[in-house]
């Protein structure tokens, strides 16, 4: 043994301690080097027992890992082996040099069959080890191997931060080596952090730490202070501190404020909508704070404006300022079918803005086309009408000009009536624009386009209204009642719907005619109306519907009535639904479809004396139900040639004209007919300043067979700011039931023969010019002929009750109209507009030596708005001036001047509207003349000076 040892002291790692690593006491280096020497020499000697006491006071005064390996041999030497494993075990763990753990490995096979062992580890690792007593002192860290005396043991772990754990009855053998597998369960507190935003990433102690949870989270931390880091992009970053206590919860309430910036919002117009991401946030001029970091979708739109859009990337603490400019949305899609700018449509077409009804302040189509270019308005107690270029046949209540609403036909189905009073809609509050082309459209929509079309374009899904309330009165005894409002299930998702009432006592009349002098009526002109309308839009469907219904008394004694009698009056019920599908399509090709059911019903008394001596009270009724379908195609072939085709039908489902008295039935006719389509428009530009567009419809009505009309446009622009339209088309108007049918048996009408479709060819010519400073000159000149003209015509017939009534007839003679407009209108901007206009025509029978009646040969107008300064408010006036017009007994009425003055404003942007103004400020005398329904009477005054006022509020 002693050999053995003697060789091993001759290794390098037996070497003297005097050089550990790190900073030693001298004199401790020099005592360890000393013990060292002595135990090596006892060693030598055999003196295992005293040279271990040296060995370990040396490794006790500075340890050393090679007097490590010397403790382990003496006590291998002393049959010790126990604990020559462990040092060993310690020496080999430590050591750096290859071979010296070599040599310590197999020591250690050398001993272990003398030694019983026990393999310790824990979850987690490096737990202090002790065995049977931890005041023995510990054994070590796991994982560890220990070599212990053989029987049964106690095995301790502990760690600081985990439970102690322990595992009695371990049994050591000799020769052999147990297993220990022991699990700490760690000392914790729990931790409940909950606030906002969602998934925001929490970190523990470091700002730079590892990611321990997201909001809303549990977590189990270790006792005592800690400080949780949160963080999520576009909010500020918290740090908040938290005390937890072992085996206890706590919750920590953490709201992570947004990071934000400011966005300052004008625009060349006031009060236009401002929306974020979709949501409305306010209205121009507008300083919006807390607006989120990061990059949002700006939209500020206003009605009759191109809506203006920006993407904003806005940084924290920013302030970005921004100016919108709004551009008049100059399009129009009546002209074609198709939205196009007005440049480019193959029409004279004049659109009038939301601003433009709302500055002065229309209600009714009737009131906001009052003093548009060539265009006139008629009315005759019961009914109002507009005429176009000099045409307004008393009694045919503007069925020679289509009217509709967004697209839909609004003419009735009994006369062919266009609507534009109350009885079409009780208020425009839901009207974006309305769009006014002139000229034949019959090409494009067939029947009733004769003279133009007025398309009323209600707010679309990108406009949605806020919920708003309105009321309004007028000098006359009329008030209104208007609610309405919209909201978006989602981007292509959507509904906005609206509901107004309206009721008037009516203006007092004065009635004239040559062979009835003056009469006057009062309190005779009640109106009670309402109006139900709604649109729904999801993906690529809409559906749209709208109800209105007008109860007006009939002051004049119309039809030989009597006059001013309570009983006589007339109601008008319209309305339809509509399913219309434009599909989203790649490519050149675009579809649209739509089908619809309609419903238009009218009821009309009329008292005269009771029987015997006469009829006592006529009553007539309509009852018309409709339904259609309708599908067109836009394909662009090339960049300067697209074609459009489309197919249409509509049948009659019933169409019951009837008429009673006290005495008998008069009248019951089942006048239902159907009516199919076809039409083609192509439109090509083989030059930059030349395009065609040729249109061309063939209608097949069961009534009066087929029916052509084309119409073809050449476009030139002579310059940059120019464009000549050179434009000749046919239309046609189909004879209404009530036309061809009515008669009240012989008391004031009879039934007409069979009536042809009435013709009339245009020819056209306009030239528009911009100018600098958002200023437009447009001239006109036009030429019409018709043929065929259905005309209500006194006749003497024994089938007439008294000598003389009424009968609708073809005229021989063709009629003819000569006319030129001309307009200057800058449009809307910065609050203010202007537009002058003057119109000429003549229109005769058979030449211009017989005027035909209700056609004022000269038209002027001046409508001009401006702000008032920066109170938010507009003025607005309108002047019109026109000679007078022909009536039946072939007397004219006076030339009639009329100003209108309005004041507009917001009381608080975007929330409360108000208007106010004077209709007929001068209280001029107007006369308007009338159909021979009416005779003796031939003209009926028009209302004198109203004051009206309006107010909205929207939320």
């Amino acid at each position: 043994m002693l050999a053995v040892g003697l060789a091993f002291m001759a290794h390098p790692a037996s070497a003297s301690p005097a050089a550990p690593t790190g900073h030693v006491n001298v004199d401790l280096a020099e005592e360890a080097d000393l013990q060292f020497n002595i135990g090596v020499d006892q060693y030598r000697q055999g003196q295992y027992q005293a040279a271990l006491e040296h060995l370990l006071a040396s490794n006790r005064l500075v340890p050393n890992h090679n007097v490590v390996y010397n403790i382990a041999r003496a006590y291998e030497q002393l049959g010790r082996f126990a604990e020559a494993y462990r040092h060993y075990a310690d020496f080999a763990a430590n050591e750096a040099s290859p071979e010296a753990r070599d040599d310590a490995r197999k020591a250690l096979d050398r001993i272990r069959p003398q030694v019983a062992l026990v393999t310790i580890e824990s979850t987690p690792p490096g737990a202090t080890i002790y065995v049977d007593r931890a005041d023995l002192g510990a054994r070590g860290q796991t994982p560890a191997t220990l070599a212990v005396p053989a029987g049964e043991h106690t095995i301790l772990l502990e760690m600081a931060g985990f439970d102690g754990q322990s595992a009695d009855g371990v049994r050591a053998e000799i020769g052999h080596a147990a297993a220990v597998a022991l699990t700490l369960d760690r000392i914790v507190g729990h931790l409940t952090v909950r606030g906002e935003p969602a998934e925001a990433e929490i970190r523990l102690d470091t700002a730079d730490g590892p990611v321990v949870g997201h909001l809303p989270a549990s977590l189990d931390v270790a006792p005592g202070g800690h400080t949780l880091y949160l963080t999520a992009p576009g909010r500020r970053a918290a740090q908040l501190p938290v005390q937890v206590a072992a085996r206890t919860s706590a919750l920590v309430e953490a709201v992570l404020a947004p990071l934000t910036g400011t966005l300052v919002l004008d625009a060349d117009e006031s009060a236009a909508r401002v929306e974020i991401d979709g949501r409305v946030a306010g209205f121009t001029p507008t300083v919006l704070d807390a607006v989120p970091v990061g990059r949002h979708r700006l939209r500020v739109s206003l009605p009759g404006y191109r809506p203006f859009e920006r993407e904003v990337n806005l940084s924290a603490d920013a302030r970005v300022s921004l100016s919108a400019e709004l551009v008049p949305q100059n399009q129009v899609t009546a002209a074609s079918r198709t939205r196009q700018s007005l440049d480019d449509a193959p029409a004279s077409v004049s659109i009038i803005s939301h601003e433009e009804l709302r500055a002065f302040g229309a209600e009714t189509v009737y009131e906001a086309l009052a003093g548009t270019r060539g265009v006139y308005q008629t009315n005759d107690g019961t009914y109002q009408a507009l005429g176009f270029r000099g045409f307004s046949r008393p009694g045919d209540y503007g069925n020679r000009v289509l009217v509709q609403l967004d697209g839909h036909t609004m003419n009735d189905d009994m006369a062919g009536s266009s609507y534009v009073g109350q009885d079409f809609q009780t208020d425009l509050g839901a009207v974006e624009r309305i769009e006014v082309v002139r000229g034949p459209g019959s090409a494009l929509y067939g029947t009733n386009a004769f003279f133009g079309v007025i398309n009323v374009v209600t707010v679309d899904r990108d406009a949605l209204p806020s919920p708003q309330a309105s009321v309004a009165t007028a000098g006359d005894g009329h008030t209104r009642l208007r609610l309405a409002g919209g909201t978006r299930f989602g981007e292509k998702a959507g509904l906005w719907a609206s509901a107004s009432g309206a009721r008037s006592g009516g203006s007092a009349l004065t009635l004239a005619g040559a062979g009835a002098g003056e009469q006057h009526t009062r309190d005779a002109d009640g109106t009670e109306a309402f109006t139900v309308q709604g649109k729904a839009f999801w993906g690529d469907f809409t559906l749209s519907g709208n109800f209105n219904r007008r109860d007006k008394r009939i002051p004049t004694g119309a039809f030989g009535t009597l006059l001013g009698d309570p009983r006589a009056h007339s109601q008008d019920d319209r309305g339809f639904v509509e399913l219309r599908y434009d599909p989203t399509l790649d490519g050149a090709f675009h579809l649209s479809a739509r089908t619809w059911l309609d419903h238009y019903a009218f009821r009309g008394t009329y008292p005269y004396e009771a029987p015997p001596n006469d009829v006592g009270v006529q009553r007539d009724r309509w009852d018309g139900l409709w339904t259609g379908a309708e599908v067109r195609g836009q394909l662009k072939l090339l960049d300067q040639l697209s074609l459009t085709a489309g197919a249409e039908g509509r049948v009659e489902l019933q169409a019951d004209l009837g008429s009673r008295n006290e005495n008998e039935r008069t009248l019951s006719e089942d006048a239902r007919f159907q009516v199919y389509s076809g039409y083609l428009v192509t439109d090509f530009a083989p030059l930059k300043r030349l395009g065609f567009s040729l249109g061309a419809r063939l209608d097949h009505f069961s009534t009066i067979g087929n029916a052509f009309s084309p119409r073809l446009a050449t476009l030139i622009h002579p310059t940059d700011d120019g464009v000549l339209k050179l434009i000749v088309g046919q239309a046609f108007r189909a004879p209404g039931p009530y036309e061809a049918f009515y008669s009240d048996g012989g008391q004031t009408q009879i039934a007409a023969g069979g009536l042809q479709a009435e013709t009339v060819r245009t020819l056209e010519a306009e030239y528009d010019h911009h100018l600098p400073g958002d200023i437009d000159l447009t001239g006109d000149i036009f030429f019409n002929q018709i043929a065929h003209l259905v005309d209500l015509t006194p006749v003497t017939s024994t089938a007439c009750a008294s000598a003389d009534c009424v009968q609708y007839r073809n005229l021989s003679d063709r009629v003819v109209t000569l006319g030129a407009e001309l307009e200057a209108r800058r449009s809307w901007r910065h609050g203010g507009m202007l537009a002058a206009t003057y119109a000429w025509q003549r229109t005769g029978v058979g030449g211009f030596d017989r005027t035909i009646s209700n056609s004022p040969i000269h038209l002027v107008s001046l409508k001009h708005a401006v702000a008032l300064g920066r109170t938010g408010a507009t003025l607005a006036n309108s002047l019109r001036a026109e000679s007078g017009r022909l009536a039946n007994d072939g007397r004219h009425t006076q030339a009639t001047y009329l100003w209108d003055t309005t004041i507009t404003g917001e009381a608080v942007p975007g929330r409360l509207s108000y208007g106010f103004g004077v209709r007929n400020l001068t209280n001029a005398r107007v006369m308007h003349p009338v159909s021979n329904e009416l005779a003796p009477v031939q003209t009926v005054s028009q209302p004198g000076r109203t004051v009206f006022a309006t107010l909205t509020a929207s939320y």
